[in-house]
């Protein structure tokens, strides 16, 4: 059994030759970026984003009627 099959039964309860992929450089990097978030520089970039972009995109639902966003 690989490191990949170990992790199956707590991903899918599918059966037949599905795969589920582990990327363990991939968890290392989200774990640095999980601890940047929770610095307290982190957190300030956080809360000023919420003020900066998600007004933006509040105030297009809310007062223009948009709905579904493409962002090219």
């Amino acid at each position: 059994m690989g490191t990949q099959d170990q992790f199956k039964p707590e991903c899918t309860k599918a059966r037949g030759n599905r795969q589920v992929h582990y990327n363990p450089v991939y968890e290392e990097l989200k774990a640095k970026q999980h601890q940047k978030l929770k610095s307290e520089e982190g957190r300030t970039l956080y809360q000023k984003r919420k003020k900066d972009v998600e007004s933006v995109f509040g105030h297009g639902k809310q007062n223009l009627g948009f709905r579904r966003l493409s962002s090219r």
